[in-house]
């Protein structure tokens, strides 16, 4: 399931992580939309500011979370602040393949001291495929999108 959509409005920002590439929002509201588990490329998050008015591109992925359950990350890769277009999808395909590469060596990795612990190391490994052969980012849909 990846969807990408168009959504205005004024911005409620909830707690923020920060990471080295990206911000990550527990929550975050556009107007009347609700967003959680929002991931925003560093270079864009610097522009939201909350209670402001503003419209944001978001792309929707389904992940694969262990123990064969799945939720669903928001990812912003556009920003219009006052008139002005802010794209960022090349640092935000980056970002996502490079972070799921990560996980999923570590997921492998964990999977060789656990391979004898009733399966375990074999469901870190099947989640670690998962991870790699389960929908990314939309790409040529965000390219497209922001006009």
């Amino acid at each position: 399931m990846s969807a990408v959509e168009k959504i205005s409005g004024r911005l409620a920002l909830g707690a923020v992580q920060h990471g080295q590439a990206a911000d990550f929002y527990g929550f975050m509201r556009v107007g009347s939309i609700h967003l959680k588990r929002v991931k925003i490329v560093g270079e864009l998050a610097p522009l939201l500011r909350d209670g402001e008015i503003c419209t944001v591109w978001v792309a929707r992925v389904k992940v694969p979370t262990p123990l064969f359950f799945s939720t669903v990350t928001s990812v912003i890769y556009a920003i219009e602040v006052e008139g002005t277009l802010y794209k960022a999808v090349e640092e935000t395909r980056r970002y996502w393949n490079g972070s799921r590469a990560w996980q999923a060596f570590m997921l492998a990795i964990a999977g060789f001291p656990t391979m004898f612990l009733v399966g375990l190391g074999l469901l870190l490994w099947i989640n670690a495929v998962r991870l790699m052969v389960g929908s990314g980012l939309p790409v040529e849909k965000m390219r497209g999108e922001p006009a």
